[in-house]
């Protein structure tokens, strides 16, 4: 199993801005899409280095990935206190797409190799900082982790 915590604010990815000039198109990605997924990128490949890694990616082609991520944003000022999570924008699946697109090649090689993750987004509590806190493990025959958890919710008011 692999653990990293980055801190930083969660950044969603930005979809491409395009311009158009001097008879020329040109796309790119805006500053803080690419600033945060440089971050990312370089944390992770200097927790390897730091570990022993000596090839990337970490886990090979085609091996069958579970992910767990954890999102933790910092608190508007402007939000009332009685609103205890973040269930507002930007979307979870935003930030995941930042996050995995960052790690490509550097902990899996595609990110179709995940198969099933569990997502999470939260406020900063009061003192804490801002971060991703992702973990990433081989899927096995029969882990099926995100329907054991919906499973324990169904069964806890029983």
């Amino acid at each position: 199993m692999i653990q990293l915590v980055f801190y930083l604010e969660p950044c969603p990815k930005a979809a491409p801005r395009t311009t158009f000039g001097d008879g020329s198109v040109q796309t790119f990605n805006p500053d803080r899409t690419t600033t945060a997924m440089a971050f990312i990128k370089a944390t992770a490949i200097s927790w390897a280095n730091e570990h022993g890694v000596t090839s990337f990616p970490i886990y090979e082609e085609r091996l069958p990935l579970l992910m767990s991520a954890t999102f933790v944003k910092s608190r508007p000022k402007s939000l009332p206190k009685r609103i205890t999570l973040p269930a507002v924008m930007p979307d979870l699946d935003n930030y995941c797409k930042l996050l995995l697109d960052a790690l490509k090649g550097v902990i899996f090689f595609d990110d179709g190799q995940v198969v099933g993750m569990m997502l999470e987004k939260e406020f900063v509590q009061p003192g804490g900082m801002p971060r991703i806190e992702v973990s990433f493990w081989e899927a096995l025959p029969g882990d099926q982790p995100v329907k054991t958890v919906g499973r324990r919710r169904e069964n806890a008011g029983k």
